[in-house]
Order: C-alpha cells, then structure tokens, then sequence
C-alpha cells in the first residue's frame, strides 16, 4: 500500500547499552559486524541532565551510504534503516531478519536482557489527486463547518491504542500509534523537482512504558516483531479500504 517506505526502527530496551566510543568497544564491534560493511562513528544526542539539556556523543556503526544505522542509547539498542535515495527499498522481512541478526550478537556479546521492545515505520502513499486527497480528509476527520468551506492544505492525526500480543506464550500489552498527515514531500533528486502533497502514514509500536521489569531475551525480539509485522499489515490494509 505504502509507495515509499522512508524509515524502519527497531530495538531494544536493556541497561548498560551505552557503550563507551573507545578502542576496545569499537574492535569489538568491528569484529561482530565485519560482514555488514559497518563503520563506527558517533552520533550526538539531547540528554535531560537535572534541569539542563546537554548534547553528547554516542558510539554508533553505520553502511557507508548512512541508510543502515546501530545507534547505543543510554538504555537502548536502536536500529534504523532509512531510505537515503529515491530508489532505496526494502521489505519489512527484510527488516526483520537484519535487526533480529544484529541485536542477536549484541545481547550475546554484552549480554544484555530487555524490558522494552519497540518497532515503528513510516512511509507515503501513491501520488493522489486533489479530489482523492480531500476524500482521504473527510474519511479521517469530522472537521467544524469552517474547515468544510475552506478546505485544509495540510492536517494531521494521532491515535493511541493498546492490544493485547503474545510473545512465546507470554501475555504482553502493546502501544500501537498511528498518525496519518498531509504533508509536502520533495524527493533530492539530480534534476530539479517540485514538491508534492503526499498522504505520510506512520505506525510506532513497544511493549508498555510502564512495566520495567527484565523480561527480554533475542529469543522474543524476532516472535515482537513478527506480531508487529502483521498489525502494521492489516491498519494499512484497513486505511487503504478506507480511502477507495
């Protein structure tokens, strides 16, 4: 359904997952990812410290065209594939059995055990006329009289809701977001080119904020994501019955 995937996420939650950005972290690393093409680097971060927001340097890998990236959080495993050029394309089993890979050698090396999984994504829809984008509006909004008469050139919505999953036979409850905007989208490509208004649907789903204990081995990131996989499959199938 989605024309342009532009972003998939994907982690772990686990303490002690912001590795130092020294000699022996990055050797070590080298060597779990010495068949991906990685490259260490730093990323910087915002951190709340007291009442103060600092920026600070944090140990990441990435591809040499920046469209893979492990980024070590404090608290967190985060691995993100992003589209980088207009051509760029991958499939959500694709996705998952990377990010499955990856945090696998990670947990194994340093250990780790989980109280957080999360897997969101982010995408558009084909290019839609100005009457197919203005029924997209009124399917999704009941909009005051003024917003009828003077139609919106960009909006957007947000809902929250929480299903019940089932990760290797363990009950668990699940955030599941979604938000559909109407954005302008303008691709980099060689030639000049204009942009467009584009239906940008994303859906963010983790196990509850709420409940720390450290429940999560590799074994269930895969079954997580797996379960996310489908829900994400069937919200987009629904928004697209929505939008016929």
């Amino acid at each position: 359904m989605l024309e342009h995937v532009f972003i998939y996420q994907a982690g772990i939650y686990a303490p002690d997952t912001q590795l130092e950005p020294n000699a022996d972290n990055i050797s070590t690393l080298l060597e779990l990812f010495k068949d991906k093409g990685f490259i260490p680097t730093t990323h910087s971060i915002a951190e709340v410290s007291g009442a103060t927001l600092v920026r600070k340097n944090i140990l990441s890998f990435e591809t040499p065209k920046k469209n893979w990236r492990v980024l070590f959080e404090s608290q967190r495993v985060n691995c993100i594939w992003q589209k980088t050029e207009k051509d760029d394309t991958i499939s959500s089993d694709q996705f998952i059995t990377e990010v499955s890979e990856i945090i696998q050698r990670i947990t194994e090396e340093f250990s780790l055990k989980g109280f957080r999984l999360y897997f969101n994504m982010r995408g558009i829809l084909r290019v839609l006329s100005e009457e197919e984008l203005i029924h997209v509006n009124s399917k999704l909004l009941n909009l005051p009289l003024f917003f009828k008469e003077s139609l919106p050139i960009e909006w957007s919505t947000r809902n929250l809701s929480h299903r019940e999953i089932f990760i290797n036979e363990q009950s668990e409850m699940l955030n599941v977001i979604m938000d559909v905007n109407r954005v302008k989208i303008k691709f980099q490509t060689p030639e000049p080119s204009e942009s467009k208004d584009r239906i940008e649907i994303g859906l963010d789903m983790s196990t509850l904020q709420t409940n720390i204990n450290q429940r999560f081995r590799i074994a269930d990131l895969q079954p997580f994501l797996n379960e996310t996989k489908t829900i994400s499959e069937t919200i987009l199938a629904q928004i697209g019955e929505m939008f016929q």
